[in-house]
């Protein structure tokens, strides 16, 4: 189901209702692989029987021990048993009903003619009291794998230090990297004084911190200090670029690489931040964008002291007078996502007094463009065959550029503490 576009069925946003996971029983570099998600990919009823679950033992450092990772909770034991065609979590049988319904529903085949829909997945795993194994083939569902992006290793991976995380008040020098689990999205401190997330598919970068080395005051590493706060600094302790993550929700965090392409400060289970991005090369629809507020079209300017609100009015987008674009979320009031001037931020136009924005655009290639009041260049998000799209914005206020049913670029997301 991977290749259809699902993730494993335990990092559902809604997860922890149903699952504990016991994160000291985790093997080294795994923990993100226990990531929960801000979204599903559908929605429908949480599934203990689904090929895309992971069993209880699944990256335990020590199973032979009995050390778990991933139990139901004691209240949902019995819908293991009806669920799962083994009566345990992690049955790799076949795809259970409930994953048919999904793959069906994400794709709008449900119902119809193969003439229609080309091939649909139309068998499943029984549950436990109708079990009969069944072959899955390239024809259970429509994929053309001809234009299925093949992933271009560019590097030797083996030859590069295998770290997967920074912990709290960890760094990251100038030339050391840390990967995703897969090992095919790398972060990294250039020597140029840039932070990169680069994808190995394409050799991409697909989020960066634009920040270079201050005159005569280099950039040493990349720093996840203890207050959660991710912050690039030079030599002589000035903060050049901040992720904005303090608190006590944030404190003592790790920074993770996660399988999406993009970096993750997580704790206690959740990704509280998320870089954002370009992802990864291959990309797969997002229900929960759908139906979404679309902010703003092709063409569509905001000239400063202006606003756009979403549907519901939970989400604000306004470019402000002092020359800063900010999306705000109103139930915490929370900063989602911004361009700002001044050192420090996580988007900075410059630290000059001119460094303010005088509209805020998207272009009809679909790139996002910030004119800067000085008439200098301007600022951009370049979004690769973009044209035609348009921004949305979901319930959690992350920022979406939408085309064809897929997020070609999403911003930067703080989890929702609302609800």
């Amino acid at each position: 189901m991977h290749a259809v576009g699902f993730y494993h069925e335990q990092a559902r946003k809604d997860r922890d209702k149903y699952v504990d996971i016991k994160w000291d029983n985790i093997e080294a570099g795994a923990r993100d692989q226990f990531f929960s998600y801000s979204w599903n990919m559908v929605d429908e009823p949480y599934d203990f029987g689904s090929v895309m679950h992971y069993d209880e033992f699944m990256f335990s450092r020590n199973a032979v021990k009995g050390l778990w990772t991933i139990r139901a909770k004691p209240e949902y034991e019995q819908q293991v048993a009806v669920d799962s065609a083994t009566r345990k979590l992690g049955q790799r049988m076949g795809m259970s009903l409930k994953d048919v319904a999904k793959v069906n529903r994400m794709y709008k085949c449900a119902g119809k003619a193969q003439r229609e829909c080309g091939a649909t997945v139309a068998e499943a795993v029984p549950s436990s009291t109708q079990i009969s194994q069944i072959s899955m083939t390239s024809e259970a569902v429509k994929i053309d794998l001809a234009t299925t992006e093949a992933t271009a290793l560019t590097a030797d991976l083996d030859s590069v230090e295998n770290e997967y995380e920074v912990g709290s008040d960890g760094h990251l020098a100038v030339g050391k990297v840390i990967w995703n689990i897969n090992k095919n999205v790398k972060f990294e401190l250039r020597t140029d004084g840039n932070a990169v997330l680069t994808r190995i598919c394409d050799g991409s970068v697909i989020w960066e911190t634009r920040t270079s080395n201050p005159r005569d005051d280099p950039l040493q590493s990349v720093h996840l200090e203890r207050s959660g706060n991710l912050v690039l600094r030079s030599l002589s302790g000035a903060v050049v670029w901040s992720s904005g993550t303090t608190g006590q929700s944030f404190s003592g965090s790790t920074l993770l690489v996660t399988n999406l392409g993009t970096l993750c400060i997580f704790k206690d289970d959740v990704c509280l931040w998320d870089s954002g991005g370009l992802g990864q090369c291959q990309k797969f629809p997002l229900e929960e964008f759908e139906s979404s507020t679309i902010m703003m079209i092709s063409g569509r300017t905001i000239k400063p002291g202006r606003s756009i609100l979403s549907a519901q009015k939970n989400c604000k987008l306004s470019l402000q007078l002092d020359g800063d674009l900010v999306l705000r979320r109103r139930c915490d009031d929370a900063e989602i996502w911004s361009v700002r001037h001044g050192a420090g931020r996580s988007f900075n136009l410059g630290n000059e007094v001119n460094d303010k924005i005088r509209e805020f655009k998207m272009a009809t290639d679909g790139n996002l463009i910030m004119r800067r009041e000085s008439g200098g260049e301007d600022f951009k998000v370049v979004i690769p065959d973009a044209e035609g799209a348009d921004l949305r914005v979901n319930s959690n206020c992350q920022m979406c550029v939408f085309k064809d049913g897929l997020c070609l670029w999403t911003a930067q997301s703080l989890t929702n503490r609302c609800t």
